[in-house]
């Protein structure tokens, strides 16, 4: 996957360096869904890890009102911001678009492994967790495949800047 920005005079390798920055120094992503029926928003926190694609992964109970509205409109937006220690200065976040789903198989356990590498405790919870995780369907693991997003990294872009971009899978024209 390759970032695309909008803006020709910043380099593909800057934004994917400040993307990958905000994503290893949180651990919470602001998730965004939409209810079809009521055209409604929803927005719920998720703990989340990440491949260097990057491809985002969380954990979910399947009968949680976001997981629900997953399966009926897969289309999600994430917004993740570090944390800064003076209010308003060298602001630095990513606001992500992407579609969702839920993975099972080969594909649920490679992301659990990559799970477990960001959160030790989950590590530990072993065999319980498998469980949780099981046939018996309370829980699942879900991946968003990203298309399109916006950083804003006041060290690298200056103030209030933001930076659009496409994802491109690797190998792909136009």
């Amino acid at each position: 996957m390759i970032f695309v920005p909008q803006d020709k005079s910043v380099g593909s390798d800057a934004l994917y360096e400040s993307v990958m920055e905000v994503l290893a120094s949180a651990q919470l992503l602001a998730l965004a869904t939409l209810d079809l029926q009521n055209s409604e928003p929803n927005c719920t926190n998720v703990y989340f890890c990440y491949d260097d694609a990057p491809t985002i992964y969380f954990i979910s109970k399947n009968q949680s009102r976001h997981s629900q509205l997953i399966e009926k409109c897969p289309n999600v937006m994430c917004s993740i911001y570090r944390q800064w220690e003076v209010w308003g200065e060298n602001l630095h976040g990513v606001q992500l678009a992407g579609t969702c789903s839920r993975l099972s198989g080969a594909s649920a356990a490679k992301a659990l492994l990559t799970y477990a590498k960001r959160f030790s405790t989950f590590k530990i919870m072993g065999e319980a967790m498998h469980a949780f995780m099981g046939n018996s369907g309370h829980a699942s693991i879900y991946q968003i495949r990203l298309s399109r997003g916006k950083v804003l990294d006041e060290a690298r872009f200056g103030k209030r800047n933001q930076m659009a971009f496409q994802f491109k899978a690797t190998g792909t024209s136009n």
